[in-house]
C-alpha cells in the first residue's frame, strides 16, 4: 500500500498488487502526478527497486 484514504463508506488506495485483485474491486491506472504525490505523502512506502533489494537480502 502506497497510500490509502477513507471518506464515508469508501476506501481509496494506491497499491502495487502482487497478485490479481478481486473481481468486485474497481480499478484504475493512476496518473504520473497521482503516483508522485502519493509517494511524497508517504515516504515510508517502498519502491519496486527497494522491494526487490529487500527480498534479495532476506534470501541471502
Amino acid at each position: 500500500v502506497v497510500e490509502s484514504r477513507t471518506t464515508g463508506r469508501q476506501l481509496t488506495a494506491l497499491i502495487r498488487p502482487a497478485a490479481p485483485l478481486p473481481a468486485d474491486w474497481r480499478t484504475g491506472t493512476p496518473t504520473l502526478e497521482e503516483l508522485v504525490l502519493s509517494y511524497l505523502r508517504n515516504p515510508g512506502a517502498t519502491t519496486s527497486a527497494t522491494a526487490v533489494k529487500s527480498r534479495e537480502e532476506s534470501v541471502a
